[in-house]
């Protein structure tokens, strides 16, 4: 009986864990995509590193800006078969109250891509609604 009763705790343990990939951007932006598993198959990390920056998800943020940001996306949401709502965190790098609350804060935005003949490209991401 324990035997069973520590094997069940050990699977749930397991399905617990998730896994998280990291990355800086061309700016100095870092990026963490949380639950790498919840990303559709037509995209990847790779294509989500190469394509994704900092100018899509900060309002007016100006690529040689000195402020910089962490983004967690922790959401994928899939909308129709080019379409996909990305929750996100953002969390300026500044001990400046000022910017704290001005940028810290959830939002959800609609990532559009391409089909082309070579694969998918990032068509555009756009806002869509903030949290509170």
């Amino acid at each position: 009986m324990t035997l069973i009763l520590i094997f069940i705790g050990v699977s749930f343990g397991f399905k617990a864990q998730t896994s998280e990939f990291s990355f800086t951007d061309k700016y100095g932006n870092e990026i963490t995509i949380e639950n790498t598993e919840m990303i559709p198959e037509l995209i990847d990390v790779e294509f989500l590193k190469n394509n994704l920056n900092g100018t899509h998800f900060t309002f007016k943020l100006k690529e040689d800006s000195e402020l910089k940001f962490e983004y967690r996306i922790a959401e994928f949401v899939r909308i129709n078969k080019t379409e996909y709502r990305l929750r996100i965190s953002q969390k300026p790098k500044s001990d400046k109250a000022v910017d704290i609350i001005r940028y810290v804060g959830n939002s959800n935005y609609r990532m559009k891509l391409k089909k082309t003949k070579s694969g998918i490209e990032l068509e555009k991401v756009e806002f869509m609604y903030a949290e509170i």
